[in-house]
């Protein structure tokens, strides 16, 4: 399940009800960014309203679910510690976002099938876009296999993401946009 997708929620319920190996992609807590981080000055009904909504999302994706994936090691344990749900570090795996140079060489010696790396969401500046996408070039002196899919609601984003990769000559980019 892709970390933005509020809408299988009920879904998931139904897939762990039924014993289905359940994998989340946990980007970030909704209750923590759009609830306890937000202005003091407003007003304490919408906050309410906000802490049930989301946490409610984030109690389902970590409980009911067979695998977490995190960006980092520490998101298991904070998460554990600030949501008070018990159990997730033993089923977190970690993806990171960017590997380390040295090591590149594990695609040293991978076979001629296609590597393809996607990502979802809104790009927005926190991602630092350039640096993902000047990695990816990195990455394809190594192989010519490797593809990078990447996925945005926003035509204007879409577009500044292309824009970024013909300027920084990468290739096989490949950028899609939902209407």
């Amino acid at each position: 399940i892709l970390p933005m997708n509020d809408k299988v929620v009920f879904f998931q319920l139904i897939l762990f009800f039924f014993r289905k190996e359940i994998i989340v992609d946990f980007y970030t807590s909704r209750r923590l960014f759009k609830c306890k981080y937000r202005k003091s000055n407003e007003k304490m009904r919408d906050n309410f309203l906000c802490n049930a909504k989301y946490g409610f999302i984030d109690q389902v994706r970590l409980r009911f679910s067979t695998k977490v994936i995190f960006l980092q090691k520490l998101h298991a344990g904070f998460l554990e510690k600030e949501l008070n749900i018990k159990g997730i570090k033993n089923k977190s795996l970690v993806i990171p976002l960017a590997i380390p140079d040295h090591l590149i060489s594990i695609y040293e010696n991978r076979n001629s099938e296609s590597f393809n790396i996607c990502w979802w969401g809104k790009a927005s500046g926190f991602h630092n876009l350039s640096y993902m996408l000047e990695e990816f070039s990195k990455a394809q002196t190594i192989s010519k296999n490797i593809h990078l899919y990447l996925f945005d609601s926003s035509k204007a984003r879409a577009d500044s993401i292309t824009k970024i990769a013909k300027e920084l000559k990468v290739k096989n980019c490949h950028v899609r946009y939902d209407l």
